[in-house]
């Protein structure tokens, strides 16, 4: 009987998690077709047409977002820690989110310090913590007059009651992220219960109940605090505690290159077992001005490079593929010519990919979905270094 009830528990859990994800994804997916339409009504019409295509770019990029948040909870995602300046990445993060959530919700972005406000973290993660607190937000002013999002950085001294009831963590100079709404608020018992992976409030299919859990373990995996206000009817305050970074490393900019670099006539050997993505693939790199060769699958790609090797610049392929994967590929093309300039795309766990021990030296690798821009520039650089 026991078991019984754990493996109800345990199918109720997936099916709160696959409902959340289908609508979530379902949302995006709405978004794209939709204005995949728009773009061919307005196909005679340059700017209308663009501002549609990248309105699917940006919705193809937030389901990528969605897929590194759940390899975040399975704990599969590679942190990856840079010193980042908190203002920097809050506003542009905050620029963002004012052309995504509704326009009758009044966004706005307060900071107590113009300058010097610097953390050690993962960008990504802590953007998607951020972007989970606004969209927890927006999901609690449903039916509120007046409904208000407010975002504040300041700089924050513990003192040693803080400290005491946080379990005395290493840092004593925090900065605090704050994300305040004026909805519904929670009662005592959501709030013993809203870090619990899968618990949500709302309807079925209507989330994941992954957010706030997500948001603790990014939180905790970066050394912080988190303190959540809450009462109902008068709405929540969140706030997150980073420990300060004194920044003696150039922190990172939030400034896009967004130049797309171009080819001089190089010839790329491009390899992919997925048809659509070789097809795609190769018109891109054509379009970027580069010359090139392609196989769908490991060994094919092999027998090209025997055939071509002096004209090949540079190999791009897939990692995970039938007949030869793409460590043994490269393996067998960089006995043939050992200063074969090599990148992989692949669409599986980095944390894995970046960690496995068959992965050539000097060789990098492009996590998918990639931009044409980023493609681009990592060509470039590849080539040019």
């Amino acid at each position: 009987m026991e078991e019984q009830l754990r493996q109800a528990q345990k199918m109720e859990a997936i099916g709160t998690l696959v409902g959340g994800i289908a609508h979530d994804f379902n949302n995006i997916l709405a978004g794209i077709t939709g204005n995949v339409h728009l773009a061919r009504v307005f196909a005679g019409d340059a700017e209308k047409s663009g501002a549609k295509l990248d309105r699917v770019e940006q919705l193809s990029f937030r389901a990528a977002g969605m897929i590194r948040q759940l390899l975040a909870f399975a704990r599969k995602d590679m942190v990856r820690m840079q010193t980042i300046d908190v203002l920097a990445m809050v506003s542009e993060l905050m620029a963002r989110e004012r052309m995504e959530i509704p326009r009758h919700i009044d966004l706005s972005f307060e900071t107590g310090m113009v300058t010097g406000l610097y953390i050690e973290g993962d960008t990504s993660q802590l953007q998607q913590v951020l972007l989970n607190l606004v969209s927890n937000a927006c999901a609690a002013l449903e039916g509120v007059a007046d409904p208000s999002i407010r975002v504040r950085t300041v700089l924050f001294a513990a003192d040693d009651s803080f400290l005491q009831e946080h379990g005395n963590p290493a840092a004593s100079e925090f900065v605090r992220i704050s994300v305040s709404d004026n909805g519904c608020g929670m009662d005592e018992e959501t709030m013993c219960h809203m870090f619990e992976p899968f618990f949500t409030t709302r309807g079925v299919g209507s989330g994941s109940g992954l957010g706030l859990s997500m948001v603790y373990g990014a939180v905790q995996m970066h050394g912080g605090v988190l303190d959540v206000e809450s009462e109902p009817g008068k709405g929540s305050t969140f706030h997150i505690f980073l420990p300060r970074h004194s920044a003696q490393r150039q922190p990172r900019s939030f400034v896009p290159d967004t130049e797309l670099k171009l080819g001089k006539g190089e010839c790329i050997l491009y390899v992919d077992d997925d048809a659509s993505v070789l097809t795609v693939g190769c018109e891109v790199l054509r379009s970027l001005g580069y010359k090139v060769l392609s196989a769908d699958d490991g060994l094919m790609a092999a027998e090209l490079f025997r055939a071509h090797a002096d004209e090949i610049d540079l190999v791009l392929m897939d990692v995970v593929m039938p007949v030869l994967d793409g460590w043994q590929t490269a393996e067998q093309i960089l006995k043939l010519r050992p200063e074969t300039r090599v990148m992989f795309a692949t669409g599986y766990d980095h944390a894995e990919i970046l960690q496995g021990q068959q992965r050539p030296a000097g060789s990098d690798v492009l996590i998918k979905p990639y931009s044409v821009v980023d493609l681009s520039q990592a060509i470039r650089l590849k080539l040019d270094n």
